[in-house]
């Protein structure tokens, strides 16, 4: 009881004075004697997409953040444009230094995606260490629209971007097949399609497919009722009302055959002929000094299978029903004569071609036939003087003198001329120029044809007396005679004035404003690629482009890209099949046609390099693991509750996307292990919770290389983990008193089971046994035995006491320590007995390998220990 009672006040003190050791250090902490600042919190980040419609508003200030110091510092601000949606890399934006962003229309003259973002910066001059501490914003896209720009000079020619492609058609298991275009203009033009078909594989001389006016062809079966290849091609044009010159600009696309089958077995059916009930009155007289309007002649048809009739009348100088000549407008079963088109008597022949269309019909979907001929006599016209279109009355003539300082206006419209038609008819308008004070012999100006003249900066580069008038047409139908008449104005002379020198001797080399720029290009998630160039001029003169392309970064002998003359080259997806570098360059050519010596000026822009990636292999290849597991490793899972040393290092050999899987196994095997779930990274971690008992345990992990819809893998070599530090816990428990005649004593022991640790003394396993530590404290009466039948390892049993070291207590003898081995029946006494002693303290020692134990006691004794063999 000495003992127990000694071992409680002895335990309670040393907690005193861990705890008042604690609560020493807790009061006495150290300074920070190098406190940085810290680093700003953004709040609110700036608004990821933004939409500027420059045509609306001038300033956008939309871009902004909200951010605070953590440390009463103070906060400044940086913003950074930039080509890509990074937030690294960019360019600084001059006098942008506040929490909002302005950004001002004259910057952003471009309608496309701009790129911002900022950097706060907080400093703290009351910091003792780094006295600034930045962070930077996520990435704002600004997609600016509404420029117009300067109107072009032509309309731009369409790009096909992807051209149309046939294929094989079975009519007899799909009944429509379709063909699909895709075309874009940059110049803001509106495209519009027609569509052809050929004889033969050509894109030229084709025939016009009625209706077929969209960017997708739909073929009908009961139109293709033949097997055969048939050809197919598409004009794409883009109409720019703003050009100044030609506001049209076509393209054709390349030809696609459609290979037609199914109709083998299946009966060709033609729109049957039509019916002529009743043919035109074979003899008809028209008195037209009675009626203005003739009508008496007309035919009655029907159609034999549904189809729908037309009609078509011709005339004829002659009693035939062929030769004649097709009547405009005509193309009812009654025909209808005016008197203004038959002004002299005589007698004229007209007939009728009628037409029946069966579209459900799967041969001929047309069938004609022509009427007999009617003749008409016409009388009447006697006396009755022929009417001719009159002269159109100019009421207001051009003004006679007209100033315009180009320097101020780049358009003048001061130049008119009002008119009126004397009987009705319609007026129109042809201006012309001309070198002297003249109203004839003047050259027409194309596309002045309005009341109106409209003079353009751009032509009157000169200054000097331009001479114009205009031609007024009164055109009247109703007329008998001459259906027009036309009356020239007078002279309106225009002084040109503001161009500044005499014209250039030599064109004006271009300005290259903005270098083309190349960067990254992903074929597999952008089918084009565009690269522009800006430049300019100020000699008036017109500028035209063309890019090549080099395999080095030299502007020189590069290939011409035949097609590529505008100030954008758009690449396409289906050329570039190969992850390489691209380079690119543009000359740009300025021609001054008033220029009296040379005419052009070229400059050659720097080299655009396009980096093309995205161009899938045939399939993933297999990873490269740079770094296998390691093959063993030690878990004391006393020390540490998680164990990550198992990883791995791999790369993707093709770009592709690595995985992982972790696997665990019985055995030092890379196959047929379990797959560990949540174990998907490239290190494996592992919890305590899970490995309560020590020995070797076995991983590996499968890496996984995904590209695209392929995927490759390779596993890794088998890591060992070798656990060690799960306790056994003595669960000590009396099982009554055990007669044994073999001896002088009576005795009873305790049966051990289940795991623990003792607080006298930490448990080490030497990995190479898995062997068990127990420390044992307290006094032991009599003999105690210990049933190594319920035990496994290497066990050590001592007699000590957790006091100050050398106190004996207590009154009983410790004679001897046994084992009783259940498996055997035996009982074995492992150590010699220790009489006439108090309770002796012993000391064990582990050694630095944690392989075994040896023990200094005060009065020499041996440690008593016992090893059983796994």
């Amino acid at each position: 009881m000495l003992l127990k009672f000694f071992k409680r006040t002895a335990f309670a003190g040393l907690v005193l004075f861990l705890m008042a050791g604690l609560l020493v250090v807790s009061c006495d902490q150290p300074t920070d004697s190098d406190k940085d600042a810290a680093q700003p919190v953004i709040n609110t980040q700036p608004a990821a997409a933004t939409d500027w419609d420059v045509s609306v508003a001038a300033t956008l200030t939309a871009v902004s953040v909200t951010a605070s110091s953590p440390d009463g510092g103070e906060l400044s601000y940086q913003w950074y444009s930039s080509e890509t949606n990074s937030a690294t890399g960019g360019a600084i934006i001059s006098g942008q230094t506040n929490a909002a962003l302005t950004l001002e229309k004259e910057d952003y003259a471009e309608n496309k995606d701009y790129y911002f973002y900022v950097i706060v910066t907080n400093t703290n001059n009351a910091a003792t260490g780094i006295q600034t501490a930045s962070k930077t914003s996520n990435v704002a896209k600004v997609a600016v629209i509404g420029n117009t720009g300067t109107p072009p000079e032509d309309a731009e020619a369409p790009v096909i971007d992807e051209e149309p492609e046939g294929g094989d058609w079975d009519i007899a298991a799909d009944a429509t097949f379709s063909i699909i275009v895709t075309a874009s203009v940059t110049d803001g033009g509106d495209l519009s399609y027609q569509w052809y078909s050929n004889t033969t594989d050509s894109a030229a001389d084709g025939e016009e497919i009625s209706g077929q006016t969209d960017d997708e062809l739909i073929l009908a079966k009961t139109t293709y009722t033949v097997d055969g290849e048939y050809y197919f091609y598409v004009i794409v044009t883009n109409t720019n009302n703003d050009a100044t010159g030609a506001k049209t600009a076509d393209t054709t696309s390349a030809v696609a055959k459609v290979t037609v089958t199914g109709n083998a077995g299946i009966p060709l059916v033609n729109a049957g002929q039509p019916d002529i009930s009743t043919q035109p009155a074979a003899a008809s007289a028209w008195d037209v000094s009675v009626a203005s309007n003739f009508t008496a002649v007309s035919v009655t048809a029907s159609s034999p299978d549904g189809g729908e009739l037309s009609y078509q009348w011709y005339s004829n100088s002659t009693n035939s029903a062929s030769g004649g000549e097709e009547i405009s407008g005509q193309t009812n079963a009654v025909l209808t004569l005016a008197k203004t088109t038959y002004t002299v008597d005589s007698d004229y022949y007209f007939y009728v071609v009628v037409t029946n269309t069966n579209n459900a019909a799967t041969g001929t979907k047309t069938a004609s036939k022509t009427s007999t001929v009617a003749k008409v006599t016409v009388t009447g016209n006697a006396g009755i003087p022929l009417v001719n279109a009159g002269q159109p009355d100019i009421s207001t003539q051009p003004a006679a003198a007209s100033a315009w300082d180009v320097s101020v206006a780049s358009a003048f419209i001061a130049v008119s001329v009002t008119a009126s038609s004397p009987d009705g008819g319609e007026l129109s308008y042809q201006w012309y120029s001309n070198s002297t004070n003249s109203a004839s012999g003047g050259e027409e100006i194309s596309g002045q044809t309005n009341a109106v003249l409209t003079l353009a900066k751009t032509a009157y580069t000169v200054d000097g007396d331009y001479y114009f008038y205009v031609v007024v047409t009164n055109t009247n139908n109703a007329a008998t005679g001459t259906k027009t008449a036309s009356k020239t104005s007078t002279v309106a002379k225009v002084t040109v004035t503001g161009n500044a020198g005499p014209p250039p001797e030599d064109a004006e080399m271009p300005e290259i404003e903005t270098q083309p720029y190349g960067g990254a290009w992903d074929v597999s998630a952008e089918a084009t690629f565009s690269i522009t160039v800006s430049a300019s001029v100020t000699d008036g003169g017109t500028l035209s482009y063309q890019w090549y392309n080099h395999y080095n970064t030299d502007t020189s002998g590069g290939t011409l890209l035949s097609g590529e003359a505008s100030a954008t080259l758009i690449l396409k997806k289906e050329f570039y099949t190969e992850n390489v570098s691209q380079n690119f360059y543009v000359e740009v050519t300025n021609t001054n046609n008033n220029a009296t010596t040379n005419k052009t000026a070229t400059n050659t822009s720097a080299s655009a390099t396009v980096s093309v990636y995205g161009n899938a292999p045939a399939s993933a290849e297999p990873p490269e693991i740079i770094t296998q597991p390691a093959a063993t490793s030690n878990w004391d899972v006393g020390a540490t509750a998680t164990f990550t040393a198992v990883s791995i290092s791999a790369v993707s050999p093709d770009g592709g996307q690595l995985s992982y899987q972790w696997y665990s196994n019985s055995s030092s095997s890379n196959s047929g292990g379990s797959e560990i779930s949540g174990q998907t990274d490239a290190t494996l971690t592992l919890a305590k919770a899970d490995y309560d008992t020590n020995g070797s345990y076995y991983f590996y992990v499968v890496v996984t290389n995904t590209l695209y819809d392929t995927s490759n893998t390779t596993t890794s070599n088998v890591a060992e983990v070798v656990i060690m530090g799960n306790v056994f816990v003595l669960e000590s428990r009396w099982v009554g008193t055990w007669e044994a005649t073999e001896y002088e004593e009576d005795y009873f022991y305790i049966e051990l089971s289940g795991y623990a640790e003792y607080e006298a003394m930490p448990w080490y396993p030497p990995p190479q046994y898995n062997e068990v530590y127990m420390g044992w404290s307290g006094m032991i009466r009599d003999i105690v035995y210990f049933d190594i039948g319920k035990t496994e390892g290497l066990i050590f049993i001592e007699c000590t006491y957790t006091g100050d070291a050398l106190d004996m207590f207590g009154s009983g003898n410790f004679t001897a320590v046994y084992f009783k081995d259940t498996g055997s029946g035996g009982i074995y006494k492992m150590s010699n007995a220790i009489n006439g002693m108090g309770f002796q303290l012993m000391y064990p020692t582990l050694d630095a390998a944690k392989t075994a134990i040896t023990s200094t006691v005060t009065s020499g004794l041996s440690l008593i220990s016992f090893r059983k063999t796994l």
